[in-house]
């Protein structure tokens, strides 16, 4: 089983898809839990950070779920209450069962008018002194 991701409107966004409350992509659980959080922890100790998304488009499918650093468990199917769900070993409990996704569409930037007018640069060379240039805003650095 695998899943794809087909950015029909050609926007970015990012996914998070949980199995049973598991982050399909960081192994984590949704619910954060003391096991979790000490791992969390001693990644930010190492300036690191637990990616829990992918960015479509770039990820065209997901397979399965992280079960450890570079490691990968293909998705299947079973039955909740036999203790064979991502979301049992995991969490040694099955109370979600099923897949979740979390979508999050990228905004658009918001939209600065040009200013009208000149705009006056005022630049101090290393020796002190101040040189002054009216700029037109649409002006490039090479116009200078």
């Amino acid at each position: 089983m695998w899943i794809e991701f087909d950015p029909i409107s050609g926007k970015p966004y990012i996914i998070k898809i949980f199995c049973g409350g598991v982050n399909a992509i960081s192994g984590e659980p949704e619910v954060e839990m003391a096991e979790a959080k000490k791992r969390q922890d001693d990644f930010l100790a190492e300036k690191k950070s637990i990616q829990d998304y992918v960015l479509v488009p770039g990820q065209p499918w997901l397979d399965g779920s992280a079960t450890g650093p570079g490691k990968v468990h293909q998705f299947i199917a079973t039955a909740l209450g036999k203790g064979k769900t991502v979301e049992a070993q995991i969490t040694g409990v099955e109370d979600i069962g099923g897949l979740q996704s979390h979508i999050t569409p990228q905004f658009p930037t918001p939209f600065k008018p040009i200013p009208k007018g000149a705009i006056q640069l005022m630049i101090r060379t290393l020796k002190g002194k101040v040189i002054v240039i009216n700029a037109s805003p649409t002006w490039q650095i090479n116009n200078l």
